[in-house]
């Protein structure tokens, strides 16, 4: 199954730093896209599969918890 992961800029950025850049994780980040949101702030859109979340997940979770509230809400 598809998600769409929907991250603020400075987390996303902060998240793809604390990735090492040979990881999945990094992989999965960086294939993204930045939207303008309804509010007009930039956005960036990740689609991914649920196992790939997961993945982002248990590693934001490790590493970067800035970014866990934005995954737990898919």
């Amino acid at each position: 199954m598809k998600a769409l992961l929907k991250l603020p800029v400075e987390i996303h950025a902060g998240f793809l730093h604390a990735c090492p850049l040979v990881s999945r994780e990094y992989e999965i980040l960086k294939n993204s896209l930045v939207r303008e949101s309804p509010t007009g702030e930039p956005i960036v859109e990740i689609l991914c599969e649920s196992a790939e979340v997961k993945l982002l997940l248990d590693r934001a979770e490790e590493y970067y918890s800035d970014a866990v509230p934005y995954m737990k809400e898919l």
